[in-house]
C-alpha cells in the first residue's frame, strides 16, 4: 500500500522531472554549436532572376545592330544591382569605334555605367571607319574595369597590349 502511494506522488512529479532533464539536454546540446557569424547569417543574397545560355540585343533606330551580349548563365543581384555572368561575349558599336571582349566571367552595372572582365579578359578596340590612320588596340589581362561614364580604364594582372594596322 505504501508503495503504492509512493508511486502516486512520483507519477504527478514525473512529468516535471522529464521536462527538465530535456531541458538540461538541449541546453548543453545549444551550448556545444560552434559560435554562428551573424554577419553571414544575417544577410541572405537577393537575387531576382538567372539566365542560361543566353543572347541580348540591342537594335539602333536604322535597324543595325548597336550592341550584343552573350553568356553561359547570368544571376541578377538586387542588393549589388549588378549583373554577374560566366563566360561572358560582348560586341558594342558607338559612332567611332566598335569594341569587342570575352572573359570567363563578367559583372556589369545595371545602370550599364561600369563593366568589369575577370579572368582571361580581352577588349578589342577598332575604329569604325576604317583608313590609313586606323589602329586596333588589343588588351589582354586578367581584370579589366571599364566606366562608360567617364570613360576611364583600369587593368590589373599583367596587361598585354597590342596595336595593328590593319591597311598597312
Amino acid at each position: 500500500m505504501r508503495a503504492r502511494v509512493l508511486f502516486s506522488h512520483l507519477e504527478g512529479f514525473a512529468p516535471l522531472a522529464i521536462m527538465g532533464v530535456l531541458t538540461l539536454v538541449s541546453f548543453s546540446a545549444l551550448k556545444s554549436l560552434p559560435p554562428v557569424n551573424k554577419a553571414v547569417a544575417a544577410r541572405p543574397v537577393v537575387q531576382d532572376y538567372s539566365m542560361d545560355r543566353f543572347s541580348m540585343a540591342q537594335f539602333g533606330a536604322s535597324g543595325h545592330l548597336d550592341s550584343l551580349i552573350k553568356g553561359e548563365h547570368a544571376i541578377h543581384s538586387v542588393e549589388n544591382q549588378n549583373i554577374t555572368i560566366q563566360n561572358f561575349v560582348f560586341i558594342h558599336k558607338n559612332q567611332q569605334y566598335l569594341y569587342q571582349g570575352t572573359s570567363e566571367w563578367a559583372k556589369v552595372s545595371d545602370d550599364g555605367d561600369q563593366l568589369l572582365l575577370k579572368d582571361h579578359a580581352v577588349l578589342i578596340r577598332s575604329a569604325r571607319q576604317a583608313d590609313a590612320k586606323t589602329t586596333i588596340t588589343r588588351l589582354t589581362s586578367n581584370q579589366l574595369t571599364l566606366n562608360h561614364r567617364t570613360h576611364m580604364m583600369d587593368l590589373q594582372g599583367g596587361v598585354k597590349i597590342q596595336h595593328s594596322h590593319p591597311n598597312r
